[in-house]
């Protein structure tokens, strides 16, 4: 049976309505609803009897759980159904499905034919009281026709649930002293691993994903990876990531730390798991084992592995941030496992996507709405990130979250007094922890300094009153890689003509386009050489992926992404320009640097206004174009200036608005778009 597809998650909220399961503060488990019959089962046995609204966290989190749960559940059904004339309890059914699961292991088989299988479990009378039959109402067995036409072959339901049942069969018989020995057996390892379909057992998958989870409810410590030989280890490693948390050690999870580093050959990766296991709160895998080891990775090697993943599976996380976005918009109210989701959208800003870095980027904002305190420990914590577009992002975040609380300021003086203390420990002084001269995230520090200066001056530290702009420490020293250095040549390929002339070229006063030669010039490309060597950018490691993402047929299939290259020197470009500001030498009449590419506000699309005017664009006399070079029209003030617009009452005054007139004045001149302009604005 196929999965939903693209279709889960509507079809998983129709299932959560249906049986009225709150899934609104929790993370989808979507590896258990993918399938149909798992969603089906994960609702039942979560809320079966739909009195009363059960929250999602109640739900089982792996399959192993969920299998666990339906069987006890059926087979407590199954015995309270049992005929009189021939009772079986609990215990009975239950041994009995344990007896199915040594079939189909020692048959190394999916289905057994109905004879044998009654007669291992000693079942006889009449077919209407049989224990197979109980098996096949209640939804456990399902019966295949067979070779003869009255003995027909039973299967368990669902290929997962059947590996599920010969796992439980497995462990329980063999017992904490034998199950090494068994795992590393020739014949078990050939069953599970083998690469001939021939002596593959047909639930190989099935089998090996459920031992991983039961061998340790046996094993005590140890997990399948320690007991399984090499050919199985990476594997069983690989799995115990989807168990639930509480069954994982430090062992395990040390383990699993290089997985995420790189990639193993041969196994599904891990960092989609660990886009499931974000927002729960105390898993082990949440996004706080995701933001340790991604911390501990350089630049480069973070770029290989995590922003290529991003890169890769773009579509699916665009989906997840509008998803989450929409829920921080719905709801303000903020729980631990958004504070764990907002610190996964903060790696995604690694991205060198830029529309997926603009989502996360308005999704932060939309959290921290909600939260602003989270979100400012947040941007603070960024800091310490060796990748600038971290913090770069995540400050911006922060200050359209700050801007969007100016209704409430006030209320807002605690939390920017604690922010703005440990900007102080950041980036001021003679010993800041991190200080950065990114002319960008210092940009946003700024915004939300002179907010709180304007709104909230006593979260302001006593110091900074009377100034204008934070302090700041200057950053990190970079070595300048000048012409004719050794590495001058290799950096020389991250950097365009156009990013070199145009963008780099701005920084320097004086300097005409191409003046290649100018002095300020020769120190900002020096500069930036030196950020992306630092940043770890080397052709050996990241030449080809640049190449292919510069290359025509990536533009034209997926969305306008840079190169990694390109992300280095705007990163070399940012700092140099903040290097400029503390020297004096940026150009007074910026306020801004032209290449800023995000409004941090988000702000949303403009709401029309309808004006009942009178009929000022009356006809004239003669032709269209006579009435266009002659008619003396005066346009009603009421389009420029405004007492107020919505419920807006602060007054406005029009900037190049579009305006649609309906008149009667010609056929073509009836429905048209007029464009009007005025040469300031007011809000």
């Amino acid at each position: 049976m196929a999965g939903f597809d693209g279709d889960l998650r509507s079809a998983a909220l129709r299932y959560f309505q249906y049986f009225r399961i709150d899934w609104r503060d929790a993370e989808l488990p979507f590896e258990l609803l993918r399938h149909p019959l798992t969603l089906r089962l994960f609702c039942e046995v979560t809320n079966p009897t739909r009195e009363k609204v059960i929250p999602l966290e109640k739900g089982p989190s792996s399959l192993s759980a969920l299998f666990g749960r339906y069987l006890e559940k059926a087979y407590e059904r199954i015995a309270s159904l049992a005929p009189r004339t021939r009772r079986y309890y609990e215990h009975d059914v239950r041994n009995a499905v344990d007896e199915i699961g040594r079939l189909l292991w020692e048959r190394r088989a999916r289905v057994v034919p109905r004879s044998v299988l009654r007669a291992r479990l000693s079942d006889e009378g009449s077919w209407d009281e049989s224990l197979v039959r109980a098996l096949e109402q209640e939804g456990v067995l399902l019966a295949q026709p067979g070779e003869s036409p009255g003995d027909p072959l039973e299967a368990v339901m669902y290929d997962a649930l059947a590996g599920h049942v010969v796992a439980s069969h497995v462990v329980g018989s063999k017992g904490r002293d034998h199950l090494r020995d068994w795992v590393n057996s020739t014949d078990v390892v050939t069953a599970l691993s083998s690469s001939e379909p021939s002596l593959l057992h047909p639930l190989a998958g099935d089998i090996f994903a459920s031992l991983v989870a039961a061998v340790p409810r046996v094993a005590g410590r140890e997990q399948l990876w320690q007991l399984a030989p090499d050919v199985l280890r990476l594997a069983a490693l690989r799995e115990a990531a989807e168990l639930e948390g509480a069954d994982l050690d430090a062992k395990t999870v040390q383990e699993l730390e290089a997985l995420v580093v790189n990639r193993s050959e041969g196994v599904r990766d891990i960092l989609g798991r660990l886009a499931r296991t974000r927002g729960i709160v105390g898993h082990p895998l949440n996004a706080q084992f995701l933001d340790r080891v991604l911390r501990d990775m350089t630049v480069a090697q973070r770029d290989r592995r995590w922003t290529e993943w991003i890169r890769w599976n773009e579509g699916r996380i665009r989906k997840e941030l509008e998803a989450l976005e929409g829920n921080w918009r719905r709801d303000p109210s903020r729980g631990p496992g958004d504070a764990l989701r907002a610190k996964w959208v903060s790696w995604i800003l690694t991205s060198t996507v830029r529309r997926l870095r603009d989502e996360a980027t308005r999704t932060l904002s939309w959290y921290g709405r909600g939260d602003l305190g989270s979100l400012l420990e947040l941007a603070a914590d960024s800091l310490s990130i060796n990748d600038p577009y971290v913090p770069e992002r995540v400050a911006a975040a922060a200050y359209g979250a700050v801007m969007a609380q100016q209704p409430g300021a006030a209320a807002c003086e605690p939390v920017l007094q604690k922010f703005l203390l440990r900007i102080g420990q950041e980036l001021v002084g003679t010993a800041p922890a991190h200080p950065t001269s990114h002319w960008m995230v210092r940009t946003y520090m700024d915004g939300i300094f002179a907010f709180a200066s304007k709104f909230c001056p006593r979260a302001v530290p006593l110091p900074w009153r009377k100034l204008e702009r934070i302090p700041f420490a200057p950053g990190a020293n970079v070595e300048p890689i000048p012409d004719g250095d050794a590495r001058a040549r290799e950096m020389d390929l991250t950097l365009g003509m156009d990013f070199r002339n145009y963008t780099l070229g701005r920084l320097s006063e004086g300097r005409r386009n191409y003046e290649m030669e100018h002095q300020g010039y020769v120190a900002a490309v020096a500069h930036t050489r030196g950020v992306i060597w630092g940043l770890g950018w080397r052709e050996a490691e990241l030449g080809s992926t640049d190449r292919d993402l510069a290359s025509g047929i990536s533009r034209s299939v997926r969305a306008e992404t840079e190169r990694y290259g390109k992300k280095y020197g705007w990163c070399g470009y940012y700092t140099y320009a903040g290097v400029l500001a503390d020297q004096g030498r940026l150009k007074k009449h910026r306020e801004r640097l032209a290449s800023v590419d995000v409004d941090p506000s988000f702000p949303g699309d403009a709401k029309r206004d309808v004006l009942a005017l009178e009929n000022w664009a009356a006809q004239f006399p003669g032709d269209d174009k006579s009435w266009l070079v002659r008619a003396n029209i005066r346009l009603p003030g009421e389009l420029f200036y405004r007492q107020s617009i919505g419920s807006s009452r602060s007054g406005w005054c029009c900037r190049a608005p579009r305006m649609t007139v309906r008149s009667r004045i010609s056929r073509e001149l009836r429905d048209g778009e007029w464009p009007v302009r005025a040469t300031t604005a007011i809000a």
